[in-house]
């Protein structure tokens, strides 16, 4: 082996060293998150009490089984939201809300609540009904 090869080897050897500490960093480091999205759309009930443990038992979802998200869900969640330092914000796109107006004001205060922590709120929607024009503009 002569003297240039080595010399080539060698460096090869430290770049493609340096390269998989750099990749092993970046995997270990927790992934950054800009904006968390939150789709809504037609009833926003207030609390979806969880199915009964016979429910795990078949294989597959019943019809009729309440799912989707809750107010309660969307509190607890903009709550973790406000205390992680990592988003910056939240995205929620409205697809037609079929709520009352005691539960558009209760979201309303929800994500007012996590804008005072500092996080911004963006709300898109392909339409606005006076109800998510409501929401929207908290």
């Amino acid at each position: 082996m002569n003297p240039h090869t080595l010399k080539t080897a060698a460096a090869d050897l430290w770049n493609n060293s340096r390269t998989a500490l750099h990749n092993l960093r970046c995997r270990l480091r927790p992934a950054d998150v800009d904006y968390i999205v939150f789709g809504l759309g037609g009833a926003l009930p207030e609390f979806i009490p969880p199915p009964p443990a016979w429910h795990k038992l078949i294989p597959f979802p019943l019809p009729g089984a309440p799912s989707g998200p809750s107010l309660t869900g969307l509190r607890n969640a903009f709550e973790q939201i406000a205390i992680d330092p990592r988003p910056v914000g939240v995205l929620i796109e409205l697809y037609g809300l079929d709520i009352g107006w005691a539960t558009a004001q209760s979201l309303r205060d929800t994500m007012n609540r996590l804008r005072a922590s500092g996080k911004k709120i963006v709300v898109h929607s392909p339409y606005f009904d006076v109800t998510n024009y409501f929401v929207a503009t908290a």
